[in-house]
């Protein structure tokens, strides 16, 4: 089942919920393995064969990591369409809704929200170090009025 899941969607992020056609939870079968895993009690074997399928142990990593190469793909291309960016932008919201719809229709305003919601948590010392690393790694900082103030005192 988990195999027809990842033909039929692209991916094997299945839903909690998610029932198969013939009514077998698989959403739930997927959580047991992340649980098993986690708890080191998933057999070798059938580890071996998760990894093979590029499985992915921690849902809320992976969608993280997806976010994060979603905003620079988003930078590359108003870099590459020489649109004035800031890495420290002082306002993302309007920044991906202004000029995210030509170049990554899928980011329209999602995007800004998600890059608010990091930040805020950074603020409040609520993000993990490997994210803040990858974050500082970005160029971003905190505060997105930090960047517009530099950027101004440069011109």
């Amino acid at each position: 089942h988990i195999l027809h899941f990842r033909q039929n969607h692209g991916h094997l992020l299945v839903p909690r919920t998610y029932r198969t056609a013939d009514n077998r939870r698989l959403g739930q079968w997927v959580m047991a393995q992340r649980s098993l895993f986690k708890a080191g009690k998933l057999r070798e074997t059938r580890t071996k064969q998760l990894r093979a399928l590029e499985f992915s142990w921690n849902r809320q990593e992976h969608e993280w990591e997806e976010r994060c190469k979603e905003l620079e793909r988003y930078w590359r291309a108003c870099e590459a369409a020489n649109r004035r960016i800031f890495r420290h932008p002082p306002d993302d919201k309007h920044v991906v809704r202004a000029y995210g719809t030509p170049y990554l229709p899928e980011a329209t305003g999602r995007l800004g929200r998600w890059l608010d919601a990091q930040r805020f948590a950074w603020k409040k010392g609520k993000l993990a170090a490997h994210r803040v690393h990858r974050f500082r790694a970005m160029g971003l900082t905190p505060d997105a009025q930090e960047g517009e103030w530099d950027v101004k005192f440069q011109e």
